[in-house]
């Protein structure tokens, strides 16, 4: 009968033994039999749980699984409990081609926060912002020796023209053109109105001889003077403002005269006779008889109608005598207006 010889399972014939062999070489084939179970699983002591799928997971493993984890743990990597890697680092592969784990660390601007996450780092130098941050601030000043770094007007020096180190922009330009600007006009340029109108002459200083052609208030009667201009396109076409030039024919320093001034805006194919808008009022103390005299600023002047670029605007100045107690007349020599640019040109 066949009874092979061998030391583990893959020795064993499995067509042993034949089926016309007698039963005396039966425990013969047995011993074989876990002789070679014994010697292919010499360390196996307990029973084994894995099924045959599992334990298949290990097919065409050459060389202990250990032994290849532990190749693949770059320097700085460690398995004595599970893999461990340096603070502030990623655990990855730098270097071209496949090869073992590395620690990759962030440069760059991009930092750990500490807390289980990546930022951005702060800037500090002209442009600096916060870490994690998104928000920058430009602080540029200026450099003699690093070309190409100039420091840029504010709106406000590039209005007073203070700074003549520093950059003017186009925005700095436009706004050293807006604000607020100054128009005289003279009690030369007023007319009479034809109710209640003032008075005009000229007034001559004495023995110098400064002539000056006034409007002239009178004591009782509110009267008015009328004069008229076009901003074009300038101005905000918002409020204007005023301060009257005057002297007096008497008066006592205990006096006051009060100027008032409204105005009206006509558009392109508007009527003529259109209603002026609220009067503001200057309020000034007599100094002394034949002194120039300039009043306060008054409240802002909101004109009638609805200003528009190139409008005709006519004023209405006037004495309001009710509010006033100057015994004399009040004579105009002209007033000072302002009004809020927001261009150099027309445009």
């Amino acid at each position: 009968m066949g009874l092979e010889t061998g030391t583990y399972i893959s020795d064993l014939v499995v067509t042993n033994p034949a089926a016309g062999d007698g039963i005396v070489d039966a425990d013969n084939h047995m011993r074989l039999i876990k002789s070679t179970v014994k010697a292919t699983f010499p360390n196996v002591t307990g029973a084994v749980n894995p099924t045959h799928t599992e334990l298949n997971f290990v097919d065409g493993v050459t060389s202990a699984i250990q032994t290849q984890l532990g190749a693949k743990a770059a320097s700085g990597l460690t398995t004595a409990s599970g893999l461990t890697i340096p603070t502030d680092k990623l655990a990855g592969r730098d270097t071209a081609a496949t090869g073992a784990l590395e620690d990759i660390g962030v440069t760059g601007g991009i930092e750990f926060t500490g807390t289980g996450s990546i930022q951005t780092s702060a800037f500090t130098g002209d442009v600096t912002k916060a870490a994690g941050g998104t928000s920058t601030t430009y602080t540029i000043t200026a450099s003699a020796t690093v070309a190409g770094k100039v420091e840029l007007l504010t709106d406000a020096e590039a209005q007073a023209l203070t700074d003549t180190s520093r950059a003017m922009t186009a925005a700095n330009l436009k706004a050293a053109a807006a604000g607020k600007k100054a128009i005289w006009i003279d009690a030369g340029a007023m007319r009479q109105k034809v109710t209640n109108g003032a008075d005009f002459s000229d007034y001559d200083s004495g023995s110098n001889d400064v002539t000056l052609r006034c409007a002239d208030f009178d004591t009782t009667t509110q009267q008015y003077a009328h004069f008229k201009l076009s901003f074009g396109q300038i101005t905000n076409l918002g409020t204007v403002t005023f301060k009257p030039y005057w002297t007096n024919t008497a008066g006592l320093t205990t006096e006051t005269v009060v100027f008032s001034l409204a105005g009206a805006a006509i558009s392109n194919d508007e009527v003529l006779n259109t209603t002026f808008g609220t009067a503001q009022t200057s309020t000034d103390t007599w100094l002394a008889q034949n002194d120039l005299h300039i009043g306060p600023e008054s409240s802002a002047i909101t004109i009638g109608g609805t200003p528009a670029d190139d409008d005709l605007v006519v004023f209405e100045v006037s004495r309001v005598v009710a509010s006033d107690n100057l015994t004399g007349d009040a004579r105009l020599i002209g007033l000072m207006l302002y009004v809020t640019t927001d261009s150099f040109n027309e445009v």
